[in-house]
């Protein structure tokens, strides 16, 4: 399941996502891809808040929800993003009396670090998101996979950690781009 877009809304009991590609024929035009909906409730003793459900609505996609794409689907990522704008507080915006244009200039300012709080929160999907230990832990793992004489070392992380091979191959050549790997020589694993 692939998307190029996040929408998110905060709700009283939970956050709902919507993950979208954009339109090829309309600019500014997406199609929904799927809807994630987590929800909460507070755990009576820490107030912690606690996931009490979690759905994942695909039914517009063209991609139908099979056990592979389940198991990729991050899930930890999500659930994290869903509990920290759930318990970051939104801002306010009531009138108090006074200066009406130094009360909206904080409140932009405070919905704009709200905003910047959520973004980060939820990220980007894809490559970009990604830190360089992740690219040092791909090589490691490549190497480790060549050292044992393994001859097809892509297929067999796609294959161990449930990731496209695609996917794998993108992260080797980017693991290479950064020099933890030694250059390539194309058909041969190393």
């Amino acid at each position: 399941m692939d998307w190029e877009g996040v929408e998110t809304r905060r709700t009283a009991d939970g956050v709902e996502f919507t993950l979208h590609k954009n339109q090829q024929e309309l600019k500014g035009a997406y199609d929904e891809v799927a809807r994630l909906i987590v929800r909460f409730d507070r755990d009576p003793e820490t107030n912690h808040p606690i996931v009490t459900a979690v759905s994942l609505d695909a039914s517009r996609s063209r991609t139908p929800l099979t056990a592979s794409v389940l198991k990729r689907f991050p899930w930890e990522r999500w659930l994290r993003s869903a509990e920290t704008i759930y318990t970051t507080p939104q801002p306010d915006l009531f009138y108090s009396g006074g200066d009406w244009r130094e009360q909206r200039a904080n409140y932009l300012d405070t919905w704009a670090e709200y905003h910047d709080k959520v973004q980060a929160a939820v990220g980007h999907p894809g490559a970009r998101g990604r830190e360089p230990a992740h690219y040092r832990r791909v090589a490691a793992l490549y190497q480790a996979l060549l050292t044992d004489g393994e001859t097809k070392p892509i297929k067999r992380l796609a294959d161990d950690l449930g990731i496209s091979i695609h996917t794998i191959s993108g992260w080797v050549k980017k693991a290479r781009s950064l020099g933890y790997l030694p250059k390539g020589h194309k058909g041969k694993a190393g």
